[in-house]
């Protein structure tokens, strides 16, 4: 479920999603959702979904990473 959010919030801001491929700009996004995050305050993007407003969080990293081009979602 918490890929799907992801993804969700991706295409909704523009993001031209492709095949989970190491080469692509999203790169296996079932490893990148678990993964702790500077960002995220070292927490993994899967848990801030779980919080309170994470998914508005989330969202607002993402526009980040997708704004300045930093590491891949």
């Amino acid at each position: 479920m918490a890929i799907a959010t992801v993804r969700r919030l991706l295409v909704e801001l523009g993001y031209q999603l492709l095949p989970e491929a190491a080469e692509g700009r999203i790169g296996p996004l079932s490893l990148w959702i678990v993964q702790p995050r500077p960002e995220l305050q070292g927490r993994s993007p899967l848990q801030v979904l779980g919080m309170p407003e994470g998914e508005q969080r989330l969202r607002q990293v993402l526009v980040a990473m997708l704004k300045h081009g930093l590491d891949r979602p």
